[in-house]
């Protein structure tokens, strides 16, 4: 079933998003992941998600200790070399 936020329509989760290269996620970490994939600054997620800046932060900070990263850059990176690109591209059409 696909959810509704702020008017974008986020298709059900894709398996293989909640789990990459062994390493677990949210559903709302995907979906931070997904609009950083898409290169939206942290106040557009926030608006786009219905949370705020600072929550938008947090799961981006939590997502680059996953990823063993220290950069927005850094998580594009690990999705490529783990070929999850067209699966992030699939999950939403941002």
């Amino acid at each position: 079933k696909q959810m509704e936020t702020n008017n974008i329509l986020i298709p059900p989760y894709d398996d293989r998003l909640l789990t990459i290269n062994g390493i677990k996620f949210t559903h709302r970490e995907i979906d931070v992941i997904t609009f950083i994939f898409h290169t939206r600054g942290s106040s557009k997620i926030a608006s786009l998600l219905s949370i705020s800046t600072r929550t938008v932060e947090t799961h981006t900070a939590n997502v680059m200790r996953k990823m063993d990263t220290n950069s927005r850059e850094g998580i594009i990176d690990f999705l490529e070399k783990h070929n999850h690109i067209n699966i992030i591209k699939k999950h939403s059409q941002v």
